[in-house]
This record gives structure tokens, sequence and C-alpha cells, in this order.
């Protein structure tokens, strides 16, 4: 084995994240989303808070440092949303969030404006192409971010968006009119696999 000090120092986390997931629920229906097209048949819906209380305190003996609250299902389903993120804070763990947004209200602000990071997943930019892609309500999403874009200030959230072969430079133009103004970036990826999409 060898050690590099410098390393170490530079990364001190042997674990720099670990995904957690709230939810096996999800509120949408997204066409590249692998969940979407599977029949699931668990009864355990959402993350228990003893399970939760026991990750926490196994993350922390793992020098883990980020937790990622996204993992195959819709976390702002969880009945308890706020009090798992505040465990997650109180636990002395970093926040990365990621959400389609679909279930994005004001209960949920100041639990998110906690997070390190935010992220939120949209395609789409009104109702009829956001329920095409989503098969969530454009009105709800934009209502959601607006309000979590106030709350929250200058705290930097990203939008990750998925390009099909069908949005042609109309469809980026309006996208970027409607949701550029809200986000402090926007991270594009090409659908998979790209030869069907």
């Amino acid at each position: 084995k060898v050690s590099v000090p410098v390393l170490d120092k530079l990364y001190p986390y042997k674990y720099h994240a670990i995904n957690l997931s709230f939810s096996r629920f999800c509120n949408a229906s997204c066409r590249m989303c692998v969940k979407t097209h599977y029949d699931e048949r668990s009864s355990a819906l959402y993350l228990e808070e003893k399970i939760l209380e026991c990750a926490l305190a196994q993350l922390k003996s793992m020098h883990v440092r980020d937790v990622n609250v996204f993992a195959m299902g819709e976390p702002l389903a969880h009945p308890r949303f706020n009090e798992c993120i505040d465990k997650i804070v109180n636990a002395g763990l970093r926040v990365i969030f990621s959400s389609n947004a679909g279930l994005l209200k004001e209960k949920h602000f100041s639990a998110l404006a906690k997070a390190h990071s935010l992220g939120f997943s949209i395609e789409g930019y009104d109702g009829e192409t956001v329920r095409h892609y989503r098969g969530v309500s454009f009105d709800v999403l934009y209502k959601g971010i607006t309000g979590l874009r106030q709350t929250v200030g200058s705290k930097r959230i990203v939008l990750r968006t998925t390009v099909y072969k069908n949005m042609d430079e109309g469809y980026i133009k309006r996208f970027l009119d409607v949701w550029g103004p809200l986000f402090d970036e926007i991270a594009w990826g090409i659908a998979h696999p790209p030869e069907l999409y």
C-alpha cells in the first residue's frame, strides 16, 4: 500500500458522497428514467426514521461528507421530508439534493435552504411539453421553483435537463426563456440510448 500524505490532506474523506433514497415512489413518468419502465412491487415506499438514524451513524463512522438525496424515487414525496433533511444536517453531513420539482411546495423551502447543493431535473417549458416529457404539472413546477428561488436568494440552483432529437432550436430558446432566469447553471445531457431518442 502506498500512502500519499498530501492527498490525505486535500481529500480527507474516504467516501466523498453516498446516495440515500428517501422514497421508492415517484410522481413523474419521465421518458428517460428506468423507474418509469418497471413495475414497483415494494411495499416499503419511504425511508423509515430508524433506518435513517442507523444509516447516518454508519455514514459518519465512514467519514462521508455528502449525502446525495435523489436516488430512484422522488424525495419530496416522503411525508417527513423536512425532518429527514434536518437529521442529515444535524449529523454534520452536507445535503446534495435533486428532484423533479413536481411536488415542490412552500413547506419544503426552509429545509431545502439548508442543503449544500440544489438541483432539479426538468424538460419542457409549458403545460404541454412538461406533461409530455415528465408527466407532471408545469404550473406546480414553475410556482415551486420561483418560490424556492425567492426563499434561498443567491444560493446556487442547477437545472439538469435531457435533450432529445426532436428538441430543435426553437424548443431550446423557449426552454431558456422560461427557466434560464431561475437557475444559475443548466446542465444538458443526452437521452440514452441516443439513437432511440
